[in-house]
């Protein structure tokens, strides 16, 4: 009984069974599985955090023209929150390989918007040629973004949207669009977009927002390539700039500037100018042939005053000589001894000195002082000295000669005093 019980079940269950594993089984192939495609193109964390991933290409059939679309978000009448877009281009008509992403950060409150701001993390230089991505519009119950693609152009472009807010925002992801109005494309052309911590300035220049690090090199390859720093609305208009000043037919040198007036330029390893007080330019070569002449001539100088001194010898090593030196005029003194002459007859002299005297003094009369008391006799009309000659004696010495003349009467030998001076 029990058997055949079983059997009366089992053919009464089968069909509940079967549906219910259909039931199942459904479930489990719609739900996200692991190393299978899971063909969603929604997802969420929680109720706070969801994505949703488009693709568009309904362009205008017409190439040519310019084109737009925009991505409808209704987010209702209370937000906040971060609005992610990742974009992906290919290359069809015109290349738009690479992509972008944008973070838009919002809030509102009825009317009134909190915050609306849009920053480009990423663009692709062939991205940014196709496309434009506009800033968000807050539009009641809605926000929408604009995307515009260039003229002459048709590539699809791959759309992922992720929000992230303090309000359930499941519904708002589920019920995004993406659609095409022509009307509200960005005027072109345009100037291609770049990430928001850089910034166009004019031309074809672009301003850095904050600090840049390289790991690399900076090579700057151009006619006359410059750097330049300033102090922005500066009112002393202070600023600094080097620029090689060289181009393929020219080359004047690395310059250095203050406020656009150069004060250094290097032409080279061994040629750096500079612009003195005095509007002319001089070079360290000119400085360093300046310094020794000029401790040429002063060793020179010093080494003529007595005190032997190097043109090579330190400046300490000069200060020490120059103080060595003598001041005041030099001078010496001796005794000469003349012989007995008679009237008419002429006799020479020796005296050798330190130095090369200027003025010579002889006590030839046989009167001289020693400590403040007259001395010696009265030689007076006996003899003369009728010339005196100073030739060099060797590389330090002077030799000095009396020429002395017998005077009236004869003389014995005699001795006298002389004083040399410098």
């Amino acid at each position: 009984m029990t058997y055949k019980g079983s059997q009366v079940n089992k053919q009464t269950l089968d069909p509940t069974l079967q549906q219910e594993i259909e039931g199942i089984k459904s479930k489990v192939n719609s739900s996200w599985q692991k190393d299978v495609y899971n063909d969603a193109n929604i997802t969420n964390l929680g109720p706070l955090s969801a994505s949703r991933v488009f693709n568009f290409n309904d362009w205008d059939d017409d190439n040519s023209k310019l084109d737009s679309l925009y991505i409808n978000i209704p987010v209702g009448n209370a937000f906040s929150g971060l609005i992610k877009l990742t974009l992906s281009g290919d290359w069809n008509v015109g290349n738009s390989m690479g992509g972008a992403e944008v973070v838009y950060n919002f809030s509102k409150v009825g009317n009134v918007v909190g915050t609306n701001t849009m920053t480009i993390n990423y663009i692709s230089p062939l991205f940014a040629t196709c496309f434009y991505i506009r800033k968000l519009v807050e539009d009641v119950s809605r926000v929408y973004i604009p995307i515009t693609k260039a003229p002459n152009t048709r590539n699809g472009v791959s759309i992922k949207v992720e929000i992230f807010s303090t309000y359930n925002i499941f519904d708002v992801v589920n019920r995004i669009t993406v659609a095409r109005d022509p009307a509200i494309s960005q005027p072109h052309p345009w100037t291609p977009q770049i990430p928001s911590a850089v910034q166009h300035g004019t031309g074809n220049n672009y301003i850095l927002g904050g600090a840049m690090t390289l790991g690399g090199n900076l090579s700057i390859s151009k006619d006359i390539p410059l750097i330049e720093m300033g102090v922005p609305n500066s009112n002393s208009g202070s600023s600094a700039q080097f620029l090689l000043n060289a181009s393929t037919t020219q080359d004047f040198g690395l310059e250095f500037r203050k406020n656009n007036v150069t004060y250094m330029v290097a032409h080279g390893q061994k040629q750096v100018a500079f612009l003195g007080h005095d509007d002319v330019w001089f070079t360290i070569q000119d400085l360093k042939q300046s310094a020794s002449d000029v401790k040429t001539n002063v060793a020179a100088a010093i080494t003529d005053k007595g005190v032997s001194t190097s043109p090579t010898a330190t400046g300490a090593q000069m200060a020490t000589n120059i103080r060595a030196i003598q001041t005041g005029k030099k001078t010496d003194r001796g005794v000469i001894n003349i012989p007995a002459l008679n009237p008419g007859q002429t006799t020479s002299v020796n005296m050798v000195v330190y130095f090369k005297p200027s003025t010579i003094v002889l006590n030839l009369d046989g009167r001289y002082m020693v400590n403040g008391q007259m001395q010696g006799t009265d030689w007076a009309g006996r003899h003369s000295v009728y010339d005196i000659r100073v030739i060099p004696y060797d590389s330090t010495n002077w030799l000095v000669t009396f020429f002395i003349r017998g005077g009236t009467m004869a003389t014995s030998q005699q001795y006298n005093y002389a004083l040399f001076i410098e």
